[in-house]
């Protein structure tokens, strides 16, 4: 054999290796066709007396469709004003995506101006939309979320979820799902609570 057929079958060997780590399906993620399962731990929420979870990792891109702190901000401050207390759960790598380096719980409570026990960031290789979802089954509360939670269609369907954008300036917050003050889909209005018994 060859020196260049020698290379060539070595590349070729590679390439295959290659291939076959990147097809297989990442654990956090369910594979399509298969039913998803939510995480049966999930963390502690602090007492407070309305809390709302936020899906941090999707209102990071509402304004202008790329990750900022600013849009975070933005719909934090609005559930405040209408009386909520917002308990935003992140990915993983959220300090990348809005600081190119690690930020881990305290950093991004700064950042948002929430105590520490309002930020929650799921551990690494885990399905930050699980625990979410989890949580808002668990603790009957609704999800600020553009995100339609597609890996888990039973689960979502049985929450309260706020879908929004932000234009001008300006955060616009709608209803989707069930039991947010009978809201049936209709534009929310203030104040936002989670679904009551």
């Amino acid at each position: 054999m060859t020196a260049d057929a020698a290379l060539f079958a070595l590349a070729l060997a590679v390439v295959f290796l290659l291939r076959r780590l990147w097809s297989r399906p990442h654990p956090a993620h369910p594979q399509p066709g298969r039913t998803a399962h939510l995480p049966a731990a999930i963390p502690a929420l602090p007492d407070l007396p309305d809390p709302l979870l936020v899906d941090g990792s999707n209102v990071m891109f509402w304004d202008d469709n790329r990750p900022t702190t600013g849009a975070l901000l933005m719909v934090i401050g609005k559930l405040q004003e209408e009386g909520n207390d917002p308990v935003v759960c992140f990915d993983a790598n959220v300090g990348y995506k809005l600081a190119n380096r690690p930020l881990d719980r305290e950093a991004l409570a700064r950042l948002l101006d929430l105590p520490p026990a309002q930020v929650l960031i799921c551990p690494s290789r885990t399905d930050a939309d699980a625990m979410i979802l989890r949580l808002a089954a668990v603790h009957r509360l609704a999800v600020v979320s553009n995100d339609r939670f597609r890996d888990y269609p039973a689960h979502a369907d049985k929450i309260a979820r706020l879908g929004g954008s932000i234009a001008r300036g300006k955060v616009t917050l709608r209803r989707f799902g069930p039991g947010l003050s009978g809201s049936g889909g209709r534009t929310a209005r203030t104040p936002v609570h989670r679904p009551r018994a």
